[in-house]
């Protein structure tokens, strides 16, 4: 470049910049200021670039800047804040783009969508300003995967499979889930480590539990304290209520001490409104050899109800009559003392006891009628054994022996067993005896 008649270019025009005198080709050449220093800046007719690790300015030099800040690595600043890093490291996952911790990647302009690391190890995906879905990994190395944090009304989430567009869905406003919410042909399966086939399945047909017919899957209800409430043991095919070794197709047990272990309610008072009908499918009638209720005690069977063959039902008869099994045998004496001592009397059961009567003792008309009977407390004084205490719950609030009581409390109640109870049969046949034996003495005399 020419220079001036006794001046030069760096006292003349100190500012002004010049390029190498071979011109601008395709190699870069550095750009000089009129004192012939080099600056950052070069050039070529197809590049333009500035010395790494320097800074190429976009606010006249004061603090926004791109920059290659190490080898491969190119920062970009704002405010003097790093918020975009570009770096290449030979390929492959080491490559990166990142932005700085709690600054957002906007989708929409720089409003309401954008994907921020919000948290030390927490990643939320925004969406119209409401967080769909963050991504956590915490300190202790447990993670979790969170959609609809921000517990919106309407943020639902949705899973489609191939016929079924709401395959899994949680419904947020009506806090409800819903698996398979419509599609006929979609199944759900839920599979055991027992096996490939399903334990639970649901299907345009209903639910199916242990669909695979796999003895190993149980299927077991747990109450508040029993934890076999419900068990259907599936290697026996047996049922058990209350027990986790059924013995029969359903086999029913309990510990309760205070009430009744299973009750039949019919809630109808219709003519043909049965409770229990226990049936036998013979073609002909059921012998004695067909049970159909059996009582037992801890030694077996006390007494049961079985076919007479003539379509009938009779009691079975027990080994305790048997002379081989009895010893110190002797005649009864004073069966006329007990059954004179006894006092046959008609009665009404009182309004309180009739209103106040458990539900399986409904109050009806039929409790009003004068009744023939004993009292429990006179026969007991002759007959003990054909005698118990019950007790019952009444079912609102009534008087019971001078003493108030409300609905849900216990009354105990004597009661009378005639039926079946041999004791006081043999006071009866021995009574009988001795009026003939006086019968027969007076026409002799």
């Amino acid at each position: 470049m020419a220079t001036l008649t006794g001046n030069t270019i760096a006292s003349t025009y100190p500012l002004l910049l010049k390029i190498d005198s071979s011109g601008v080709d395709g190699t870069l050449r550095y750009v000089e200021d009129g004192d012939a220093t080099d600056s950052t800046l070069k050039i070529a007719n197809d590049a333009i670039s500035i010395d790494a690790t320097d800074k190429f300015y976009l606010d006249a030099g004061s603090d926004t800047y791109i920059h290659e800040v190490s080898t491969d690595k190119m920062d970009f600043v704002v405010g003097d804040q790093t918020i975009l890093e570009l770096k290449e490291a030979g390929g492959g996952a080491s490559d990166s783009m990142s932005i700085q911790a709690r600054n957002k990647f906007y989708l929409d302009g720089g409003d309401t969508t954008y994907i921020q690391e919000s948290a030390d190890g927490v990643m939320s995906f925004i969406c119209d300003g409401r967080t769909m879905l963050t991504l956590t990994q915490g300190a202790s190395g447990t993670g979790e995967v969170c959609i609809n944090e921000g517990s919106n009304d309407d943020v639902d989430f949705r899973v489609e499979s191939n016929a079924e567009d709401e395959a899994l869905l949680v419904d947020a406003d009506n806090n409800k889930l819903y698996i398979n919410k419509g599609n006929a042909s979609f199944e759900t399966h839920i599979h055991s480590t027992n096996g490939s086939a399903a334990v639970i399945s649901v299907t345009a047909n209903g639910v199916i539990i242990n669909d695979g017919h796999d003895a190993s899957n149980d299927f077991r209800v747990e109450g508040d304290t029993n934890t076999h409430l419900l068990f259907c043991d599936a290697g026996s095919d047996e049922v058990g209520i209350g027990t986790s070794t059924p013995d029969y197709l359903l086999d029913v047990e309990s510990t309760e001490a205070t009430s009744s272990v299973a009750r039949f309610n019919n809630l109808s008072d219709g003519a043909s409104a049965d409770i229990l009908i226990l049936k036998n499918a013979h073609a002909s009638h059921p012998t004695n050899a067909n049970t159909y209720v059996a009582f037992n005690d801890a030694g077996g069977t006390i007494d049961s109800l079985r076919g007479d063959g003539s379509g009938g039902v009779e009691e079975t008869w027990t080994d305790s009559s048997d002379a081989r099994i009895k010893e110190n045998v002797n005649d009864l004496i004073g069966g006329l003392d007990k059954i004179n001592a006894l006092r046959p009397v008609s009665f009404n059961y009182t309004e309180d006891y009739i209103d106040g009567k458990v539900t399986k003792y409904t109050a009806n008309d039929r409790w009003k009628d004068i009744k023939a009977g004993f009292i429990a407390q006179e026969f007991e004084a002759q007959l003990p054994v054909n005698v118990r205490s019950c007790i019952e719950t009444v079912s609102e609030d009534i008087t019971y022996d001078d003493t108030p009581k409300v609905a849900g409390d216990e009354i105990e109640v004597k009661k009378i067993d005639i039926k079946n109870n041999q004791v006081f049969q043999a006071y009866l046949v021995k009574a009988i005896q001795e009026l003939s034996d006086k019968v027969t003495a007076l026409e002799n005399a």
